[in-house]
Protein backbone atom coordinates (compact mmCIF):
# COMPACT_ATOMS: atom_id res chain seq x y z
CA UNK A 1 0.00 0.00 0.00
CA UNK A 2 2.79 2.45 0.92
CA UNK A 3 4.59 2.00 -2.39
CA UNK A 4 1.30 2.44 -4.26
CA UNK A 5 0.71 5.74 -2.42
CA UNK A 6 4.17 6.95 -3.38
CA UNK A 7 3.80 5.84 -7.00
CA UNK A 8 0.34 7.35 -7.55
CA UNK A 9 0.54 10.47 -5.40
CA UNK A 10 4.28 11.10 -5.27
CA UNK A 11 4.20 11.16 -1.45
CA UNK A 12 3.41 8.83 1.44
CA UNK A 13 0.07 9.67 3.06
CA UNK A 14 -0.18 7.05 5.79
CA UNK A 15 3.38 6.51 7.04
CA UNK A 16 6.87 6.77 5.57
CA UNK A 17 8.36 3.25 5.25
CA UNK A 18 11.52 4.29 7.11
CA UNK A 19 9.47 5.54 10.07
CA UNK A 20 7.78 2.14 10.16
CA UNK A 21 11.14 0.33 10.13
CA UNK A 22 12.54 2.55 12.89
CA UNK A 23 9.62 1.63 15.15
CA UNK A 24 10.61 -2.03 14.95
CA UNK A 25 14.32 -1.65 15.77
CA UNK A 26 15.69 -2.09 19.29
CA UNK A 27 18.65 0.29 18.82
CA UNK A 28 18.95 4.07 19.07
CA UNK A 29 18.41 5.56 15.62
CA UNK A 30 19.30 9.16 14.78
CA UNK A 31 17.20 11.10 12.25
CA UNK A 32 19.05 12.86 9.43
CA UNK A 33 17.74 16.25 10.58
CA UNK A 34 19.40 15.67 13.99
CA UNK A 35 22.90 14.82 12.70
CA UNK A 36 24.26 18.31 13.47
CA UNK A 37 24.00 17.38 17.17
CA UNK A 38 26.35 14.42 16.68
CA UNK A 39 29.40 15.89 14.91
CA UNK A 40 32.48 13.67 15.43
CA UNK A 41 30.31 10.97 17.03
CA UNK A 42 29.24 7.53 15.85
CA UNK A 43 25.55 7.13 15.02
CA UNK A 44 23.08 4.65 13.56
CA UNK A 45 20.61 5.71 10.89
CA UNK A 46 18.03 4.03 8.71
CA UNK A 47 18.53 5.30 5.17
CA UNK A 48 17.10 4.73 1.75
CA UNK A 49 20.21 4.75 -0.45
CA UNK A 50 19.51 6.88 -3.52
CA UNK A 51 22.99 6.91 -5.09
CA UNK A 52 26.17 4.83 -4.93
CA UNK A 53 29.12 6.20 -6.90
CA UNK A 54 32.25 4.05 -6.92
CA UNK A 55 35.58 5.77 -7.56
CA UNK A 56 39.26 4.88 -7.34
CA UNK A 57 41.27 6.83 -4.75
CA UNK A 58 44.82 8.19 -5.10
CA UNK A 59 46.24 4.86 -3.92
CA UNK A 60 44.35 2.96 -6.62
CA UNK A 61 41.79 1.49 -4.22
CA UNK A 62 38.04 1.54 -4.68
CA UNK A 63 35.82 3.60 -2.39
CA UNK A 64 32.37 5.09 -2.88
CA UNK A 65 30.13 8.07 -2.27
CA UNK A 66 26.59 7.42 -1.09
CA UNK A 67 23.49 9.61 -0.92
CA UNK A 68 20.75 8.55 1.44
CA UNK A 69 17.54 9.82 2.97
CA UNK A 70 15.06 9.15 5.71
CA UNK A 71 11.70 10.79 6.40
CA UNK A 72 13.46 13.89 7.81
CA UNK A 73 16.06 14.71 5.16
CA UNK A 74 19.04 13.65 3.06
CA UNK A 75 22.72 13.13 3.80
CA UNK A 76 25.88 12.49 1.79
CA UNK A 77 28.11 9.65 2.88
CA UNK A 78 31.45 8.14 2.02
CA UNK A 79 32.77 4.61 2.36
CA UNK A 80 36.55 4.71 2.42
CA UNK A 81 38.67 1.98 0.84
CA UNK A 82 39.33 0.34 4.23
CA UNK A 83 35.62 -0.55 4.54
CA UNK A 84 34.59 -0.64 0.90
CA UNK A 85 35.52 -4.25 0.11
CA UNK A 86 33.26 -5.49 2.91
CA UNK A 87 30.35 -3.29 1.77
CA UNK A 88 30.90 -3.41 -1.99
CA UNK A 89 28.23 -6.03 -2.69
CA UNK A 90 25.92 -4.85 0.10
CA UNK A 91 25.29 -1.22 -0.91
CA UNK A 92 22.75 -1.00 -3.72
CA UNK A 93 20.77 2.03 -4.82
CA UNK A 94 17.10 1.81 -3.86
CA UNK A 95 17.52 -0.40 -0.78
CA UNK A 96 16.98 0.59 2.85
CA UNK A 97 19.86 0.07 5.28
CA UNK A 98 20.76 0.29 8.92
CA UNK A 99 23.89 2.43 8.59
CA UNK A 100 26.57 2.90 11.23
CA UNK A 101 29.01 5.74 10.77
CA UNK A 102 30.69 8.84 12.09
CA UNK A 103 29.18 12.29 11.55
CA UNK A 104 31.65 14.65 9.92
CA UNK A 105 31.52 18.37 9.22
CA UNK A 106 33.88 19.86 6.68
CA UNK A 107 32.13 22.60 4.68
CA UNK A 108 28.94 20.56 5.08
CA UNK A 109 27.53 17.69 7.11
CA UNK A 110 28.40 14.18 5.91
CA UNK A 111 28.66 10.64 7.16
CA UNK A 112 31.71 8.35 7.13
CA UNK A 113 30.05 4.95 6.75
CA UNK A 114 31.62 2.04 8.60
CA UNK A 115 28.87 -0.58 8.38
CA UNK A 116 25.65 -1.11 6.45
CA UNK A 117 23.06 -3.84 6.88
CA UNK A 118 20.34 -4.28 4.28
CA UNK A 119 16.92 -4.03 5.91
CA UNK A 120 14.79 -3.91 2.77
Amino acid sequence: VLEEEKMVLGVYLSMHPIALIKQNLDVKIVDVNQLNRYINQNVRLVLNVTRVKVIVDKKGQEMCFVDGSDETGTVDGVVFASNFQALKKVLVRGNIYLIEGRVNYRDKLSLVINQARNIR
